[in-house]
């Protein structure tokens, strides 16, 4: 091999760099123009959402309660069910701003639709544990796992 040919091979592989730069930085204004064009779309859509936000308050909410048909489910009509699901949506909304301890929700619905305090969600998603010091003999301790909803030592033969 001579010297002429290492140094087209280092020439061949310097236009391969420059057009691999040259390649990334395109890539690189191209996603520098998609990532300001979202950032437009996401404000004017912000800004369109603005227009509508809703003010939950109680007196709406009490009339609401009042003329919605709590046994929309059993109805025939579709359209009926359609209504009532958008009203209970809603209601749900409100509930959620206005009444979060379902006070007024249960002076207005019957029986089978008042609602509980919800439960503490954290002392529901903990696991219960149960981890000995140590596993039995010709076993070693190899993580945890969950068995039968209690976190147990995973033991493992050695």
């Amino acid at each position: 091999m001579r010297a002429n040919d290492f140094l087209n091979e280092a020439d061949e592989e310097s236009r391969k760099d420059k057009a691999m730069a040259a390649a990334m930085a395109n890539v690189m204004k191209q996603k520098a123009d998609i990532d300001s064009r979202n950032a437009e779309v996401e404000k004017q859509s912000n800004a369109r959402a603005s227009q509508y936000d809703v003010e939950y308050n109680e007196d709406d909410y009490k009339s609401l309660l009042a003329q919605h048909d709590w046994y929309y489910d059993y109805s025939d009509d579709h359209s009926v069910w359609q209504r009532g699901n958008r009203e209970r949506d809603t209601l749900y909304k409100y509930q959620d701003a206005v009444d979060p301890d379902y006070k007024i929700w249960n002076e207005y619905a019957p029986e089978m639709f008042q609602r509980k305090m919800r439960e503490n969600v954290e002392e529901k998603k903990k696991v219960k544990q149960r981890l000995d010091p140590k596993c039995w003999d010709g076993k070693k301790k190899d993580g945890t796992k969950i068995k039968g909803g209690v976190r147990v030592n995973n033991c493992v033969p050695k």
